[in-house]
């Protein structure tokens, strides 16, 4: 899997026309294209005069060594945690921040139940 970042758009295209875009500037054959998606689109504003949309396209190719210079990318694994059944106690998440609610979801996928505790008001 390889990710073709800052691809710059100053018009508003389908995700098609973005893709034959990228392919295009990066001289990437269709015929090894296997599958792709946009994982990243934002608008760049930072000078009045020139606002335009950035894009990163995530790209899996059928010769990989035919594209030396593309990013290489790993696809994102959840990791798995071995459930010992023995302890009857939860383990408790302190704070629903993103690291909290991230660690929340990894034990709830793995058929743990946690206690998360948050110090906000109750609205």
């Amino acid at each position: 899997m390889f990710r073709i970042n800052n691809i710059k758009i100053r018009k508003d295209l389908t995700d098609n026309e973005i893709m034959q875009t990228a392919i295009k500037q990066n001289h990437i054959d269709k015929n090894d294209i296997i599958k792709w998606h946009i994982s990243k689109k934002s608008i760049d504003a930072r000078r009045k005069n020139d606002v335009h949309y950035l894009y990163s396209i995530d790209i899996e190719l059928k010769n990989e060594k035919k594209y030396p210079k593309l990013e290489k990318i790993k696809e994102f694994e959840i990791p798995h945690i071995d459930i010992n059944k023995t302890n009857k106690k939860n383990p408790l998440i302190i704070g629903s921040g993103p690291a909290g609610l991230f660690a929340a979801i990894i034990l709830i996928q793995n058929g743990i139940k946690p206690i998360i505790v948050e110090q906000g008001r109750i609205c």
